[in-house]
């Protein structure tokens, strides 16, 4: 976002992240959409990183879970994020957005987190040959 806001249409920009954080909140991911159409994220199975910080809809969801609320309702709510979701999923597939996909993500991932499963998370986040990203796709 900055380089095209420094260099207004002098070339193309094309953004391509793994794993990322959220950057801002849905009026910034509106801007950087419009900005940089040309921008694709991918998120791999129970990778952590990009569902924070949490989005609105993770916040609700995961705010009924008692150990997790405490924490959950002190966080800035407003987080979106950016680009277009190319999803690695549990079998290695790569999925674009849906949804349906959003739901299933938030469930896989927090019955991993009230199950203490926070080892499976950390892997999937990794990029240690043979874990998480490196797995890649088939």
């Amino acid at each position: 976002m900055r380089l095209r806001t420094a260099y207004p249409a002098k070339f193309p920009v094309f953004v391509a992240t793994f794993a990322a954080a959220r950057a801002g909140n849905d009026l910034f991911a509106q801007a950087y959409d419009a900005a940089i159409p040309h921008s694709a994220r991918f998120e791999y199975a129970d990778d952590l990183v990009p569902h924070l910080p949490p989005s609105d809809a993770f916040i609700e969801m995961f705010k009924r879970v008692d150990f997790f609320a405490p924490t959950l309702n002190g966080l800035t709510p407003g987080y979106a994020s950016v680009g277009d979701l190319h999803f690695i999923d549990w079998d290695g597939n790569l999925v674009g957005d849906s949804n349906l996909l959003e739901f299933h993500r938030f469930t896989h991932l927090a019955e991993l987190m009230v199950g203490f499963g926070f080892q499976t998370i950390a892997d999937d986040h990794s990029i240690a040959p043979g874990a998480g990203y490196d797995k890649g796709v088939p």
